[in-house]
């Protein structure tokens, strides 16, 4: 049955039933009035987006990276502000060595974010290091790599709002 196959009755007890998971799901804050975002188990919630941080030996290259976060209808971080890139760092803290994999790339007219957008300069500065890939280092700064060379990666997506 779908929605205009369903009665009135069944439309308001699925009303009902949405707003007792939310009454569970939904922590209490200034958004109660207008629903809350919800990430999936194990990510981090931050304004709208949700963040999975992959870590311990799950190394990848770029494109691999790219595609696992695909694959959990995602993408590769696009940092749009201080804000993130400030919950970003935090969040990424570890081990110094420890490098993620982001979604900014050389593109034939410059450097882009894999949405489409250039990268803005006044957001951070890239090393002057080789490479058409660009990682993040736990809590430091980033670097520009080769593509093939295998790390950790971070994965972005919106969270659901209920």
């Amino acid at each position: 049955m779908n929605l205009t196959q369903s009665s009135p009755h069944q439309l308001c007890d699925g009303k009902i039933r949405m707003m007792e998971i939310k009454k569970q799901l939904c922590v209490a804050t200034s958004e109660e009035s207008e629903g809350c975002t919800l990430c999936p188990n194990g990510w981090l919630r931050n304004r709208e987006n949700c963040y999975n941080i992959s870590s311990g030996g799950e190394y990848r290259t770029w494109d691999e990276s790219r595609e696992v976060c695909e694959e959990m209808g995602a993408h590769l971080l696009v940092i749009e502000d201080r804000e993130q890139e400030e919950f970003i760092r935090r969040s990424s803290k570890g081990p110094s060595y420890q490098v993620f994999w982001i979604g900014l790339y050389r593109d034939g007219d410059g450097w882009r974010w894999v949405d489409g957008r250039h990268y803005d300069t006044g957001l951070f500065q890239l090393s002057e290091s080789s490479g058409n890939c660009t990682w993040l280092e736990a809590g430091a700064g980033y670097n520009k790599d080769h593509c093939q060379t295998k790390h950790n990666w971070i994965c972005q997506k919106r969270a659901l709002k209920i």
